[in-house]
């Protein structure tokens, strides 16, 4: 019943037994040492002595293309040494350093040097197929991952080498011959070595190659498959460190990692009929059926690309949603239409940036923000996150403006909507290149690309600003819904079931309360000091252990263990809640005065709800209101 379970304890009782035992049994050469240091000892031992002869076999049943199961063969081969001590720090050292190397994620780099630790021996040979032959043993083809290990250099010059399709090559009057590339001609270009008299090239040719190898290198990033990381990737990483030795600033600078591609959450497959190439995705149109649901393949490069950006990044599966390819489509659509109505809309408000109110200012800050969240996304390489922030943490800040200013009456002002277009346009070009010149060229009128357009320069966010026009758009939503309940406008469920209620004969309060507070308990106090202690600012975590820790602290506190459950709960909140806020999560107070927010945006946040006044409140002793959370209720006046 429990073979899984069975296999999984054998391989771990294994693996203790090799790397934490001891032997006991041997010659003295063995005695004493841990089994992973006497196992090699021993063996030699035991050929030596006639007692055992080499043997290998494939961990698992190999099977080939055509059918038959494969066995080992014992032929000569020839390795490269990975692994050996010197070697394996340098590339160690280089990308444990985040100053030399960048692996994007904790995840990644945890796996490149699993990996160091793990790759010894490699064969890099084999006696037939393609490939460049071994220079020191012509009879063997070199294998095609270690063939590919520093091939970026080649594109360096490639251009150069390789001709073009009407002929010409630099004055060299056609492709360079293979021949005359000789390895003293690549030592030249490549190891700042002497020019090599008689190689048939002028110097003044080999020089432009070396410029161009010193301009472009170090490889500044490498995009790749995660099953690579154990071969292809590591050893590039290695023979780099081999051939540029002294040079380590030539070593690669950043390698990003990223899992395999789902289609609707299934693994793409020809077999499954799911199988989307990119010809198809952009100008196809066919009809697959996919979980019992027909779903049309075909959509447009820009839609295509906003759905692979929403698709996820890193090693995990990316999943390619179609339907989020169907409504990129109407969004960008939407988006351009509103884009247009915004130029030929007389009615804007025009004043200048000392009278802009508190929405007008809440928007300004929160394109700052989402701008500066988008950046720092794209330069990690986590596209998702750029699309979150940069189209629909942008959108949503214009949609509750537009609703506030709608609601207070007021118009929208134009510099800010501009500003919010331009902004926009920049930031998703990246992923939506050819909607955003659109819109730059034809609409806004600019002469240049958007792919030339200077990044958008941003104040340092509001913080204060920003998590007020939050709190205030989370207070109006609260209400709002607690609001259509009492109206009737909501259906109830009873039992799962939904129960209409004659709204009719009910009648709607005019008059909301909100009762703020601007400390919290003394006990959520002490939970929130201690976890704040607790968070490590370096890291933006908190220690794996924390929750045990947190019980030992409460079950030692008078005040938090009467109320140890409560106290878990709380805990286990904010510690989820600086997940996205990190240290500023255990904060005892808000960066903004509550009251002021609410009077101030009065007349917006009673049209919003549906009520005719709205009052503030300070909270007495007792209470259920916390800082940036008020107790709301409702009344007729």
């Amino acid at each position: 019943k429990d073979k899984a379970k069975l296999v999984e304890a054998k391989a771990e009782v294994y693996k203790k037994g090799f790397y934490e035992g001891t032997m006991i049994v041997g010659s003295e050469a063995v005695k004493g040492k841990k089994v992973f240091e006497a196992k090699n000892i021993a063996r030699r031992e035991m050929i030596a002595e006639g007692d055992a002869l080499p043997y290998f076999e494939p961990e698992n049943i190999v099977m080939s293309r055509s059918g038959g199961e494969c066995v080992v063969t014992y032929l000569d081969q020839w390795f490269l040494k990975y692994g050996e001590e010197e070697w394996r720090s340098a590339v160690y050292e280089h990308i444990s350093n985040p100053e030399t190397f960048n692996a994007y994620t904790d995840v990644t780099l945890k796996c490149f040097k699993e990996n160091l630790d793990w790759l010894k021996e490699w064969a890099c040979s084999r006696s037939f197929g393609l490939g460049t032959l071994l220079p020191w043993d012509e009879k063997f083809v070199i294998e095609s991952l270690s063939d590919s290990t520093i091939y970026m250099a080649y594109y360096t010059v490639c251009h150069k080498l390789q001709g073009r399709a009407n002929g010409s090559l630099n004055g060299q009057g056609g492709p360079v011959p293979p021949e005359k590339l000789t390895p003293a001609v690549w030592d030249y270009i490549f190891l700042e070595t002497p020019y090599p008299e008689g190689c048939g090239l002028e110097e003044s040719f080999l020089q432009e190659l070396k410029d161009e190898f010193n301009y472009w290198y170090p490889m500044n990033l490498r995009v790749s498959g995660k099953d690579l990381i154990n071969n292809h990737l590591t050893m590039s990483l290695y023979n780099h460190a081999a051939i540029w030795k002294d040079r380590p600033d030539l070593w690669p600078r950043s390698i990003y990692a990223n899992g395999h591609i789902m289609v609707n959450s299934m693994k793409m497959a020809k077999s499954l009929g799911n199988f989307i190439t990119l010809d198809e995705a952009v100008l196809g149109h066919r009809e697959i059926e996919l979980a019992g649901q027909k779903v049309t393949i075909g959509w447009c490069a820009d839609a295509t690309r906003f759905a692979c950006a929403d698709a996820g990044d890193g090693l995990e599966d990316s999943n390619f949603s179609c339907d989020t390819a169907d409504k990129a489509i109407l969004r960008l659509t939407t988006e351009l239409e509103f884009v247009q109505s915004v130029m030929s809309d007389k009615n804007l408000r025009v004043t200048a940036t000392e009278e802009h109110n508190f929405h007008d200012k809440a928007f300004a800050a929160k394109m700052d923000f989402f701008v500066s969240e988008a950046d720092a996304a794209y330069e990690s390489m986590r596209f998702r996150d750029a699309l979150k922030n940069g189209f629909y943490g942008l959108q949503s800040a214009r949609d509750t403006y537009r609703d506030a200013c709608t609601r207070s009456g007021v118009p929208m002002h134009k510099d800010l909507l501009l500003k919010f277009i331009e902004v926009q346009t920049i930031v998703l070009s990246p992923i939506c290149t050819h909607y955003c010149e659109h819109v730059w060229r034809e609409v806004l009128g600019n002469k240049t690309s958007v792919t030339r357009a200077a990044w958008p320069t941003t104040a340092p966010p509001d913080r204060a600003l920003v998590t007020a026009s939050d709190f205030l758009e989370s207070m109006v939503s609260k209400a709002r819904l607690q609001f259509m309940e009492l109206s009737g406008k909501k259906p109830k469920f009873v039992k799962g079931k939904k129960v209409e209620v004659d709204s009719s004969s009910v009648t709607p309060p005019n008059h909301v309360c909100f009762e703020i507070s601007d400390d919290f308990p003394e006990w959520k106090k002490l939970i929130l000091a201690q976890l704040g202690e607790w968070y490590d600012t370096e890291t933006n975590s908190m220690p794996k252990d924390v929750m045990k820790k947190l019980k030992t602290f409460a079950v030692s506190s008078p005040v938090l263990k009467p109320k140890m459950k409560n106290s878990m709960q709380v805990g286990a909140f904010f510690i989820k809640k600086s997940e996205e806020e990190q240290e500023k999560a255990f904060e005892l107070q808000v960066p903004y005065n509550q009251e002021l927010v609410l009077k101030e945006n009065a007349e917006y946040v009673a049209s919003a709800i549906g009520v005719s006044s709205i009052e503030v409140i300070h909270q007495g002793d007792g209470g259920d209101a916390e800082p940036g959370s008020p107790v709301i209720s409702f009344k007729t006046l």
